[in-house]
């Protein structure tokens, strides 16, 4: 997975359509969500050279999207996406659906802190600090880590050089889907 200049907001639309509530459908049509993101900063995420959803920045919130598909596989890059975030606003936010346990669990194993809800959304926020001290001390433990589980895991898995701090996390997250 790459990352790439800039988002396709076409596919964000399609990658974030599934979650909309019957309410938002109603209003958050393709031209409405086109219009409402085109000139906010972005990048997109590729596989192949083809793009298969984004990360957007929106008065201090991150926004990713990716299509269902792809979902579990951008652990690679979160590092390079928050850097890039961190760079348009710190601390930056987050807005998660209480529906989507995946992607909570995925925010908390990550070190975001919740700071609250309000109706069906759950708020986090996360520091450029509190990321690079996460980072530090899981690469602390790497060594530890890399004696427990066989190296060959992570290649079979596609995961050939550890990003800092989001491949624990990655892997918890798929021992408990499995």
């Amino acid at each position: 997975m790459q990352i790439i200049d800039q988002a396709d907001h076409d596919i964000m639309f399609e990658a974030e359509r599934p979650s909309h509530t019957p309410s938002v459908r109603e209003f958050c049509t393709r031209e409405y969500f086109l219009a409402a993101h085109a000139g906010l900063p972005s990048i997109g995420l590729a596989v192949d050279g083809k793009c298969i959803g984004g990360v957007y920045m929106d008065c201090g919130f991150i926004h990713i999207s990716v299509l269902p598909e792809y979902h579990g596989q951008c652990s690679l890059v979160y590092g390079r996406g928050l850097a890039w975030a961190f760079k348009h606003a710190d601390p930056i936010y987050a807005e998660i659906s209480k529906s989507n346990s995946k992607c909570i669990r995925f925010a908390e194993h990550s070190g975001w802190e919740k700071v609250g809800s309000y109706g069906g959304v759950v708020y986090y926020r996360s520091t450029k600090k509190l990321q690079e001290r996460i980072a530090a001390r899981r690469r602390r433990r790497l060594p530890a880590q890399a004696t427990a589980a066989p190296p060959a895991m992570h290649v079979a898995q596609g995961r050939t050089a550890l990003q800092p701090g989001m491949v624990a996390a990655a892997a918890e997250m798929e021992a408990s889907d499995g």
